[in-house]
C-alpha cells in the first residue's frame, strides 16, 4: 500500500514533540494501554442478543398477541414463531411460558387444538389475560364467543382483557359499530394509558390529539406501524398536508407489514399487494371490488361483495351500494348506504368532480378534476339524509365513504389475527 507522505508529516512531528517531552521531564512515555471496559447486560437482554437479536421480543412479557404486535408487526410469521418456540422453556413463570407456546399454536392456524389447553390453564390459573386468549381461539376455530364474551365481562370487571376482547369481537364478527363507540370509553375509564387515550381520540377524528397520543407511544416504540394508519385520514381530512405526506411516505416504506401496505393501497390506489396476498382480508376484498367495478366487472364485484356480506362486513355493503346506483336504483341504494352509515354517527366522504358514472359511493371516478374531503354527519332522519345526498350529487358526480376508525382499529389487531379471523368465513 502506498505511504501518505502528509500521514507520515504527523508521525515525525508527533514523535519529535514526545522525544522533546521526555528530554524536559527525564521521564520515558510509555504508551498508555486501553482500559477494557465490560459491559454488563440485563439477564433479559442477553437472552434476546443470544437466541436473535433481529427479533425484538420480550418473552418475559407474553401475554396476548397484542403484546407480539407491540414492537413485532413487520417480523415475518416464520421468523417470530420459531423464535418463539426456541424460547419459550426460558420464560421464568411457568404460566406464561405455557401460555406462550399455546399462543404460538393458535396463531399457526391451530385454534382448536389451543382451546382444550388454554380451557384447563384457565381453570387452574383464573387468569384474564389466559380467558382472553381462550375466547380469542374460540372465535378463530370459528365458534360463537357471545355468551362467553359477555360471561367474561362479568367476571373480570376490573381488568381490560374482557373490553378488549369486546372490541375484537365488534370488529371482526361486525354487527354494529355503536357497540365500538361505547367499549373504547370504558376501557379508556378501566385502564387509561396512552393507547387507549389513542382509541378514544380516533372516535372524536382528532387529529392534533390523535398526533400527540402516536407520539408518545412512538417515543416507547410501541405499535409504529399502526400509529401511521391511525393519523393518515385525520390529517388528510383536516387538511394537514405537510403531515399527511409525511405520514403516507413513513406508510409506504413498511415493506414487510401486511397492513401498511394494504392501507397504502387502500388510500393512494397503486397497488402494493399481490391480489391474492391482498384478499386475505375483507380491506383487499373491498378493494378488488372497488377495482371491478371501475373496470365495469360487475359480476366479480358483486362476488366480492357477497363474500364480504357473508361475514356482515360493512365494506360488502358499500359495494353493494355502488352496484344499485349503477343499476339505476338510486333510492334503494340510498336507504340501504343510510342504514348502513348510521350507527357511525358521522364519517369521512371525498366528493368528485370530472364526470358522471353510474356506480357512485366507492370513488370510482378517474381524471378527477377536483374533490373535496370532509367530516359528513349521518343524519338520523332518513328523509333528511336523502336530500342531503341527493342535493350533493347534483353538484358532485361520485363520492367514496371511508369508515373511520374501523378499519385503522382492525389494523391495531394486525395481519395474523384478521387473516384467521376470516379464515373460517372464506
Amino acid at each position: 500500500m502506498e505511504e501518505n507522505p502528509e500521514l507520515q508529516k504527523l508521525l515525525k512531528l508527533k514523535e519529535a514533540l514526545k522525544s522533546d517531552l521526555e528530554k524536559k521531564t527525564g521521564k520515558k512515555i510509555e504508551p498508555k494501554e486501553e482500559k477494557k471496559q465490560k459491559i454488563q447486560l440485563s439477564e433479559d437482554l442477553r437472552k434476546r442478543i443470544a437466541s436473535d437479536g433481529s427479533v425484538p421480543l420480550n418473552i418475559e412479557e407474553i401475554r396476548t398477541p397484542l403484546d407480539i404486535e407491540k414492537t413485532c408487526a413487520e417480523i415475518q410469521c416464520e421468523r417470530l414463531y420459531g423464535y418463539a418456540e426456541k424460547n419459550a422453556d426460558q420464560v421464568r413463570d411457568k404460566l406464561l411460558a405455557e401460555n406462550l407456546k399455546l399462543l404460538i399454536t393458535m396463531l399457526k392456524g391451530r385454534p382448536q387444538e389451543a382451546i382444550r389447553h388454554f380451557e384447563r390453564l384457565y381453570v387452574t390459573s383464573k387468569s384474564d389475560f389466559v380467558y382472553f386468549n381462550l375466547l380469542l381461539a374460540e372465535l378463530l376455530a370459528g365458534n360463537d364467543v357471545e355468551n362467553g364474551v359477555a360471561t367474561f365481562l362479568a367476571e373480570q370487571s376490573r381488568s381490560a382483557y374482557p373490553l378488549l376482547m369486546m372490541l375484537f369481537f365488534s370488529l371482526f364478527r361486525y354487527k354494529n359499530f355503536q357497540i365500538v363507540k361505547k367499549t373504547i370509553p370504558l376501557l379508556l375509564k378501566t385502564e387509561p394509558n396512552e393507547l387507549h387515550a389513542l382509541f378514544f381520540q380516533m372516535l372524536q377524528m382528532d387529529d392534533k390529539e390523535i398526533s400527540k397520543y402516536c407520539s408518545i407511544l412512538y417515543r416507547k416504540n410501541e405499535y409504529r406501524e399502526f400509529q401511521n394508519i391511525a393519523k393518515l385520514l385525520p390529517y388528510f381530512v383536516n387538511k394537514d398536508g405537510t403531515n399527511y405526506q409525511y405520514t403516507l411516505d413513513a406508510l409506504n416504506k413498511k415493506d414487510a407489514h401486511h397492513c401498511s401496505r394494504l392501507y397504502y393501497e387502500y388510500i393512494t390506489r397503486e397497488n402494493a399487494l399481490e391480489p391474492a396476498e391482498a384478499m386475505k382480508c375483507p380491506l383487499g376484498l373491498y378493494l378488488a371490488g372497488r377495482t371491478a367495478i371501475q373496470n365495469n366487472d360487475c359480476e366479480k364485484a358483486r362476488e366480492y361483495a357477497k363474500r364480504l356480506n357473508a361475514f356482515n362486513d360493512p365494506y360488502g355493503g358499500l359495494l353493494t351500494v355502488a352496484l344499485k346506483f349503477g343499476a339505476g336504483k338510486g333510492e334503494e341504494a340510498i336507504r340501504l348506504l343510510h342504514e348502513l352509515l348510521l350507527p357511525f354517527e358521522r364519517v369521512i366522504v371525498t366528493w368528485l368532480s370530472g364526470r358522471q358514472i353510474p356506480c357512485k359511493g366507492v370513488g370510482t371516478l378517474t381524471n378527477v378534476f377536483k374533490k373535496n374531503t370532509i367530516i359528513f354527519p349521518i343524519a338520523a332522519d332518513f328523509e333528511q339524509f336523502q336530500q342531503i345526498l341527493t342535493e350533493s350529487l347534483a353538484v358532485w358526480d361520485d363520492f367514496e365513504v371511508f369508515l373511520y376508525p374501523y378499519e385503522e382499529l382492525r389494523c391495531f389487531f394486525g395481519a395474523r389475527l384478521c387473516t384467521l379471523a376470516y379464515k373460517e368465513k372464506k
